[in-house]
């Protein structure tokens, strides 16, 4: 399990994001913590290069 860290700068602009913003954003940094990589969950693909 990881830790996601906010600024204090990305908790204020999360606090002023629209709602629909938010849950996604909220949702992401869940799955984060959970994974450092959720590959399953979203649209990732590994760079080359």
């Amino acid at each position: 399990m990881y830790r996601v860290v906010l600024t204090n700068r990305a908790r204020k602009g999360l606090e002023k994001a629209p709602e629909h913003f938010r849950k996604r954003i909220i949702e992401a940094l869940d799955a984060l913590q959970q994974s450092f990589a959720p590959v399953k969950l979203f649209d990732v693909k590994k760079l080359k290069g």
